[in-house]
């Protein structure tokens, strides 16, 4: 629901004016923290990964998402000259990508 209420914020930001620029912004930001906590925990809780291999599988996954923070606003940046508001269409889908993502994770049952 985190990744979901963060695509639908940053997609309306493509699309918004005004005051409603702020109320995008609040949805996108009010879940992300709480996204944060949900992806430490499905990392811990994935099938396979248990308490040994907790800390090699988070250090991967914050690693990835590292570099596809590092890369994905120059790439938005860059969409900026095309149309303004295609960054944030851009940044929407990466979040979307995300959500379904978490499909195929296996949880511990």
């Amino acid at each position: 629901m985190a990744t979901l209420m963060t695509a639908i914020g940053v997609g309306l930001l493509s699309v918004a004016g005004g005051p409603m620029v702020w109320a995008s912004v609040i949805v996108a930001g009010i879940a992300r923290d709480g996204f944060m906590a949900v992806l430490m925990t499905m990392i811990i809780e994935t099938d396979g990964v248990g308490a040994t291999c907790a800390g090699t599988a988070m250090g991967l996954i914050l690693t990835v998402a590292r570099l596809i923070s590092f890369v994905s606003p120059p790439i938005g940046n860059g969409l900026a000259d095309i149309n303004l508001s295609l960054p944030f269409i851009f940044w929407a889908a990466l979040a979307t990508a995300a959500l379904f993502g978490f499909y195929f994770v296996k949880q511990k049952e």
